[in-house]
């Protein structure tokens, strides 16, 4: 789902259909994720979910430029 969208907002130029208001909570419920893994120490959760932050971010950012 999230590869997908990615590249078809990125490569395609193309937001139709992809909902920034989804993207933008995912996003929120990576950055609480990953606060939980600095606050724990968490190595694995800390680099999963600053990925994941950083790949919904850049389709929130898509979604705005291309929408």
């Amino acid at each position: 789902m999230t590869i997908p969208q990615f590249t078809k907002i990125w490569i395609e130029k193309n937001a139709t259909g992809v909902s920034l208001a989804s993207w933008t909570a995912y996003a929120l419920i990576s950055i609480c994720w990953l606060t939980y893994g600095i606050v724990h120490n968490e190595k694995p959760i800390i680099v999963t979910y600053a990925s994941w932050f950083v790949i919904e971010t850049c389709i929130v950012i898509g979604v705005i430029k291309f929408g």
